[in-house]
């Protein structure tokens, strides 16, 4: 007589092959086709496992906080102008232009009220200058670089409407502190250069 098996036999045996079959199907039927595409969250995929070989890095976004980043070549400069281009505090700018006449004296630069400075141009497009002190007495004192060598400064205290007649340069680049005698505090530094009979300058200070 054949023995029947038992109800529980029957039941594990058809969850087994369930089970089996089951992993089967999935490691048969799962691949790339059979994934539908935006089914996949970023936490389903296992931390750093997606590298550039994965990645098609041209198709990718720019980060947005690298957007700013474009600004970086820019950063050395405000508003699109050099560091030098502004002044702190209080300061005042004088700049200036000018083409010397030969024979005569034409403004280089002038503070109003402090000094001001003259040049005029020789036949060889060497450039003299004159400073003179305006208003009150002052202190200043000049040098000029030639041909990359400095010539001896010239410098002083004058009072009002006082002049000197410094020497001709070639071409110079010159240098020019100026203050009031009576309050030092009112002081410009000028700077400036020649170039044949064309002078530019800009003077810096407060008062």
């Amino acid at each position: 007589m054949k023995r029947k098996p038992s109800p529980a036999l029957v039941i594990s045996i058809i969850a087994l092959v369930v089970a089996l079959g089951g992993t089967s199907y999935a490691a048969v039927k799962i691949n790339g086709k059979a994934i539908k595409k935006g089914t996949i969250s970023g936490k389903a995929l296992k931390k750093n496992t997606l590298t550039g070989t994965q990645i098609n890095e041209s198709k990718l976004a720019k980060v947005p906080s690298a957007i700013s980043a474009d600004n970086a070549l820019n950063s050395a400069k405000l508003g699109g102008l050099a560091p030098e281009s502004f002044v702190q505090g209080s300061a005042r700018v004088i700049t200036h232009n000018t083409t010397l006449p030969q024979g005569t004296d034409a403004t280089i630069i002038e503070i109003p009220g402090l000094a001001q400075l003259t040049g005029e141009c020789n036949g060889s497009s060497a450039v003299g200058f004159t400073f003179k002190s305006l208003g009150s007495a002052v202190s200043f004192r000049f040098s000029a670089l030639v041909s990359n060598t400095v010539a001896p400064p010239t410098g002083g205290t004058f009072d009002p409407q006082e002049f000197v007649t410094l020497p001709f340069y070639a071409s110079p680049k010159f240098e020019l502190s100026v203050w009031r005698e009576a309050d030092p505090d009112v002081a410009y530094e000028v700077s400036g250069a020649a170039i044949g009979c064309k002078a530019s300058a800009v003077a810096v200070g407060h008062g």
